[in-house]
């Protein structure tokens, strides 16, 4: 717990200093959510992070993708309705499934 609270910080203290278009530390289901210019990070209670490079953006919104050898992911952080959207699609087999947090 302690090294997620340490990866929360840095990266939100880095996003503040060296972005003006920031969204840092918003708590969407069992992640946080943090936005610089280039990515949406998804961190997860493990530490483990999902790096996401914007693809769209809009005062309300922002979108993303990332892609592994087997799997494309692509999000949707809607700001206005305070929602994360994660679509995921298997590369091989094209079995694609998809879920949605509410942000606070």
């Amino acid at each position: 717990m302690k090294k997620f609270l340490i990866i929360i910080t840095l990266i939100s203290l880095w996003s503040i200093n060296s972005n003006s278009e920031v969204v840092a530390g918003l708590k969407c289901g069992k992640s946080i959510i943090t936005v610089d210019k280039k990515y949406i990070y998804q961190i997860f209670a493990n530490g483990d992070i999902d790096k996401y490079k914007i693809t769209n953006k809009d005062q309300s919104y922002f979108a993303g993708t990332l892609k592994t050898k087997k799997t494309v992911y692509d999000v949707f952080f809607d700001l206005s309705s305070k929602s994360f959207t994660v679509n995921s699609k298997d590369n091989k087999t094209g079995t694609a499934g998809s879920y949605k947090v509410d942000c606070l």
